[in-house]
């Protein structure tokens, strides 16, 4: 499961879902989005550790490039219990 909470200017955005070519797609361009709005952003990810492979595997090309144009991704894994609270 993914958990994202993305933030920028005065804004944020919550990502729930599964770690599919779908969700992971919409990550992405929203961090693009908010990167090309404002030039920070500040993403956390949420994930369980079965789905930590397939993560980094669909991510490894793209996410250290928004790393490199001022994106801030703080990634935690943790074994799969409650959903996190959404604030």
């Amino acid at each position: 499961m993914l958990h994202a909470e993305i933030r920028w200017a005065q804004s944020a955005l919550h990502l729930l879902g599964e770690v599919d070519g779908y969700n992971l797609r919409t990550l992405r361009q929203h961090l693009g989005q908010a990167l090309r709005e404002t030039g920070t952003v500040r993403v956390s990810i949420d994930l369980s550790p079965q789905d930590l492979p397939r993560f980094v595997r669909q991510t490894g090309y793209w996410l250290p490039q928004l790393e490199q144009h001022g994106a801030v991704v703080a990634l935690n894994v943790h074994a799969a219990g409650p959903e996190p609270a959404v604030h």
